[in-house]
This record gives structure tokens, sequence and C-alpha cells, in this order.
């Protein structure tokens, strides 16, 4: 994340960790996360998770991450950095194998294509209810119409 300053292009780590660095590293040590602090006050964090866990309830093997949109190539061609990209290391997400090492374009393309190829659509109407167990599916959307109010209302519950 880069420190909140004019001009970002993606999000920054006062608002969307905690507004200090000790609150931030507060956070990142409850969940377990290593990071460093960027000379310009940025902030790059990671973990290594597997990328397929049990259900909670079922104990069924999910693939349960997001690689498929959490990897760099996401946002080579994102319209916040067409035309100004960034150094290397510093797009705003990143994935890779646990050991470091690069996930191959072919694979990559094969992950995405797969969850597309799953996708299932819903058009929403006022008073619809959508009722999501995440580690089934993978959830996300699609974009938005400019002229179009978003309203989100989130309930979690955990057994």
């Amino acid at each position: 994340y880069e420190s909140k300053a004019d001009g970002n292009r993606y999000t920054n780590w006062q608002d969307n960790i905690a507004p200090t660095k000790e609150e931030v590293e507060s956070y990142l040590k409850k969940k377990k996360y290593e990071w460093k602090w960027g000379a310009d006050d940025s902030l790059t964090y990671w973990a290594v998770y597997p990328s397929v866990v049990p259900h909670a309830q079922t104990g069924e093997r999910c693939w349960f991450n997001q690689i498929h949109a959490h990897h760099k190539t996401f946002y080579t061609t994102h319209p916040h950095f067409e035309g100004n990209p960034v150094a290397e290391e510093r797009w705003p997400v990143h994935c890779t194998y646990g050991d470091g090492s690069e996930i191959e374009p072919d694979v990559l393309s094969h992950l995405r294509k797969t969850v597309w190829d799953h996708s299932v659509t819903h058009s929403p109407v006022s008073g619809d209810l959508l009722v999501c167990d995440n580690y089934l599916s993978l959830h996300g959307r699609m974009s938005f119409p400019d002229d179009c109010e978003r309203k989100v209302y989130v309930i979690a519950a955990y057994a």
C-alpha cells in the first residue's frame, strides 16, 4: 500500500487497514503477516496460504484463494495504471507460489479461464437477498454502471 497522499492510484494503508503504523502493525501481527515499511512510508505485507483448504463445516477440500484476481497482471491493464505503470514490486497486490517463485502465465491463464467458465451471474433487483458460502463459491462482481448507486449490507455468521 502507498501512504495516504494526493495522486494515489490505489488505496492507502491509512484508510484500508488503520490510521497509524502502530495500529497497522498490531493488526498484521494478529493476522500473522510479515511486513516491511518503505522509505516513502509505503507498506508491503505478505503471508503464505494454502490454495486448497477444508470447508469449515464439511471438511470438503475447497479451492479458497484469489490467485486469479490478486496476481499483478490483473492490474497491468487496469485503467488506473494504463500508461502510468508502477515499479515491478509496487503493484497493489501480487501472489506467487509459496516458495516465492512466479506463477507461470499458462497456469494463471488456466486458473482464470476455469473461474470464468464456472461463473454464474445474477442480476439483483430491489429486495433480493443473496446468501453465499464463500468456501464453496468464489465471490465477486462485475462493475456497476456509473449512474447506479451501490448499496451493500453484510452480515457474517461464524460457527
